[in-house]
């Protein structure tokens, strides 16, 4: 297995563990609801955590049809996309 497909891998596997997390963690942001503060706050880090996800998910993609010689390029964007969900995921982890 090359790089690449190794890359790709661990990839998808963070981000499957991620939204599971996040997964619990927007129903607890739901049940907050009697803080409005809170839950706009918790809703607010929810949104921006999957808009990354968007983003990160259309990285994996054409990380998938990239060729080899250009996937570098596409790695930095992807780890940029990742130090973000992290930051985004510790920012849910400190509303809820």
């Amino acid at each position: 297995m090359d790089e690449k497909q190794l890359f790709r891998q661990r990839m998808e596997s963070e981000l499957r563990q991620w939204e599971a997390q996040v997964n619990k963690m927007a129903s607890r942001i739901e049940y907050s609801r009697v803080d409005t503060d809170a839950w706009r706050e918790g809703t607010d880090a929810l949104h921006d955590w999957r808009v990354h996800l968007v983003e990160a998910r259309r990285y994996l993609h054409e990380l998938e049809s990239q060729p080899d010689p250009e996937w570098d390029q596409l790695r930095e964007g992807m780890e940029q996309t990742w130090q973000a969900l992290e930051h985004g995921l510790q920012r849910l982890k400190a509303r809820v």
